[in-house]
């Protein structure tokens, strides 16, 4: 045999396209045999409850966490104040108890399944001695 004589044989392009139409119709078939499984309205409230409950819980951890630097931040406001200045404290506070309020205020927007979530904030004389130290 000559590979020279032989006709030439199919491109790579026909190739791919040709797999590519036999994929497309092995997919067909296999979604036509799968059973349709409706998603009933209670399963859709269920999840959507236990998405707003996710969410609920990632502003918590947050906000938990904004409260611990607030915390460590007054604890060591004499080493920051002495390394930084009383304004760079100042405005540090500031900006972490804003970003506190702006989060749970947009979390809260949200939220559009009643979920209870127990979401701790800041007492209000803590909250009352940030905004003096800010001012």
């Amino acid at each position: 045999m000559r590979p020279m004589d032989l006709p030439p044989g199919r491109t790579r392009v026909e190739a791919r396209e040709e797999s590519r139409r036999t994929l497309e119709g092995e997919r067909e078939v296999a979604t036509s045999k799968r059973p349709s499984e409706q998603v009933t309205d209670v399963e859709r409230q269920l999840k959507q409850a236990r998405v707003v409950g996710m969410k609920a819980q990632a502003a918590q951890i947050a906000i938990q966490t904004i409260q611990a630097k607030i915390q460590t931040l007054q604890e060591n406001s004499d080493v920051f104040i002495e390394m930084n200045g009383q304004r760079a404290y100042n405005k540090m506070l500031a900006g972490l108890v804003s970003r506190m309020t702006r989060m749970g205020d947009e979390e809260v927007r949200e939220m559009t399944t009643p979920v209870s979530v127990g979401i701790s904030l800041l007492s209000e004389q803590s909250l009352e001695e940030a905004i003096e130290d800010v001012e």
